[in-house]
């Protein structure tokens, strides 16, 4: 397997520094870039620390709208190729929707032979407010990822990083968080984290339903008054909830796929793990956009509850929407 490190952030953040440092930490004779260009000519390639033979451009065009095509192209041509290439690292424009570019890695052709570790974005410390406020990109790619570098702290006060991390921590509570500047980070810890690894998701599931203040337990005469809600002045929320009993993964897939298509594009992230009714295992799920993924997990063991648990995150999400998706997909009844 070809581990694989998708690299976003908006315009100016420090993505190019950042690939450099993130380079240099593995062994070059078997590590590949490939480095998405807006337009017809690039410019950030001849930023990079790295010979001709380990970089791949693809231009004109953000490959999470344009072309596709082009990165499966690229893919397999790593993969056929004469070296046995073990580390791909992706750097997309600062315009780039991550979600779009991650959902290839979870096609099974594309699975076979790359594992998507982690989505990083690079976060400018000094701009990342007005980003967020006016940015549909910039939400995007920090809801999505997994990993958020906030760079540039040197030219902010400690207290406005401290606030930074406190908001960014609301904004997506998927995230870890690593404070540097000038691409210096703690690499070795942030490129041993898979993120997309089941047991990590399962993990990282559980210790947000955990610290929310307030989770909403889902029962059958549940008026939903009471759910767990986060909310921050760009408008961004998070819900979290425990459904208890079983889930009919027919139906669950049914309503989900009605709910992203209606809504998708208000919900930047949805994670979950369930207890299908008839399967033993637990079925882990995300969405991207308007797409769920479902996986297998570990059996569920004898002394474990068998519950429901489904984190949402996005902008402008209507209470009323999910409340009516929880109802219908696990069959509650007010």
């Amino acid at each position: 397997m070809i581990n694989t490190y998708l690299l976003t952030g908006f315009l100016g953040a420090g993505k190019t520094t950042a690939l450099n440092q993130m380079w240099q930490q593995f062994d070059e004779n078997t590590t590949i870039v490939i480095e998405n260009e807006y337009g017809e000519v690039g410019v950030d390639g001849n930023l990079l620390d790295m010979t001709d033979e380990k970089y791949r451009e693809i231009a004109d065009g953000c490959i999470c709208c344009s072309s596709n095509d082009a990165l499966y192209d690229v893919l397999y041509d790593i993969k056929i190729h004469e070296k046995a290439y073990k580390t791909v690292l992706i750097e997309t424009t600062g315009i780039a929707d991550p979600c779009t570019v991650a959902d290839v890695f979870f096609y099974p052709k594309v699975k076979e032979d790359f594992n998507l570790m982690s989505c990083i974005c690079v976060i400018d410390a000094q701009f990342i407010e007005e980003e967020l406020a006016e940015s549909k990109e910039a939400r995007e790619q920090i809801t999505f990822s997994d990993i958020l570098l906030l760079n540039k702290t040197d030219l902010v006060s400690a207290e406005k990083v401290a606030q930074l991390q406190e908001m960014l921590q609301q904004v997506n509570p998927f995230a870890q968080i690593f404070v540097g500047s000038k691409g210096l980070f703690d690499w070795k810890t942030i490129l041993s984290l898979s993120t997309f690894d089941k047991k990590n998701m399962e993990k990282e599931i559980g210790k947000i339903v955990a610290n929310q203040q307030e989770v909403h337990v889902c029962t059958p005469s549940c008026n939903h008054d009471h759910q767990a809600k986060k909310e921050n002045k760009h408008d961004i929320v998070s819900y979290s909830f425990v459904i208890p009993g079983l889930c009919n993964m027919n139906l669950f897939r049914y309503m989900a796929a009605i709910l992203l298509n209606v809504n998708g594009h208000q919900f930047y992230r949805i994670k979950g793990i369930l207890a299908d009714e008839d399967d033993p295992r637990k079925i882990i799920i995300q969405s991207v956009r308007t797409t769920m993924n479902v996986e297998y997990g570990d059996v569920w063991q004898p002394d474990e509850i068998k519950q429901n648990k489904l984190v949402f995150i996005g902008k402008g999400i209507k209470k009323e929407a999910i409340e009516r998706f929880i109802k219908q997909a696990f069959e509650t009844k007010t």
